[in-house]
């Protein structure tokens, strides 16, 4: 018995990576993604290409997760793409998370 899945399901698991974003919201959000899905897309293109290696090695370096597949190639208008796909290396507790936001309000 196969199942289909639709587009919509298929790009769930992906986070498009903008230029002149920073590591800390899209970590956070790579995090609550963890919780529902096993692995993770990271799609970062022209200048966004180093905020995406940032990300992958900051869930590496915080043992969140393993790189998997990296893919690079160009876009239509001849910009660089990259992709990296991420794995979880466990189900983070959200009750954890909330913690750590709530430990960098006081820290600040």
């Amino acid at each position: 018995m196969s199942t289909s899945v639709s587009p919509s399901q298929k790009a769930d698991n992906q986070i498009r990576i903008a230029k002149g974003g920073r590591v800390g919201p899209y970590g956070k959000t790579c995090l609550y993604k963890f919780v529902n899905h096993e692995s993770l897309e990271l799609r970062g293109r022209g200048e966004a290409v180093a905020l995406t290696i940032d990300l992958a090695e900051f869930l590496v370096r915080a043992n969140r997760a393993t790189i998997e597949k990296i893919s690079t190639g160009t876009t239509d208008l001849r910009k660089p793409e990259l992709v990296v796909v991420v794995k979880r290396t466990a189900v983070p507790d959200l009750k954890d998370l909330a913690d750590e936001r709530d430990d960098e309000h006081v820290d600040a």
